[in-house]
């Protein structure tokens, strides 16, 4: 069976970290889906819309960044939607002490402010191997 598809939503200002957690993902064998992969002249909103679409398990990095983006909005509301209406799995990621929004309260959070992006990943493919 294929590996359920993993999209990571988070502001650029955070994308170091992010990146940590996408390398970490890897080594576990979990192939998570970032912006970072858009090509030149791809569209990009039709990659990120895409890849929002097929995803199994949506993670949303939350910090005061990704909190004041429009499009973070956009994605949150993507998900939140695709939660009600199908078995997708949304994972509040908080990066940094931010307070949750309360649309995202009824979720079970990974706190990443005490875990280590190995250990975040592990978390991550617990949810990815229960969702196959």
């Amino acid at each position: 069976m294929a590996e359920p598809k993993v999209f990571i939503s988070y502001a650029h200002r955070d994308s170091e970290t992010v990146g940590e957690l996408s390398r970490a993902l890897k080594t576990l064998n979990v192939s998570a889906w970032t912006d970072q992969q858009i090509r030149a002249g791809d569209s990009w909103e039709s990659e990120i819309d895409a890849a929002l679409t097929e995803a199994k398990v949506i993670i949303l990095c939350i910090s005061p960044s990704f909190l004041a983006s429009d499009w973070a909005q956009l994605q949150i509301g993507v998900a939140l939607s695709r939660a009600r209406q199908s078995d997708v799995r949304v994972i509040p990621l908080i990066l940094n002490d931010t307070e949750l929004p309360e649309a995202l309260k009824r979720f079970q959070y990974i706190d990443a402010r005490k875990l280590s992006a190995d250990q975040q990943a592990a978390e991550i493919k617990k949810v990815v191997e229960a969702v196959r």
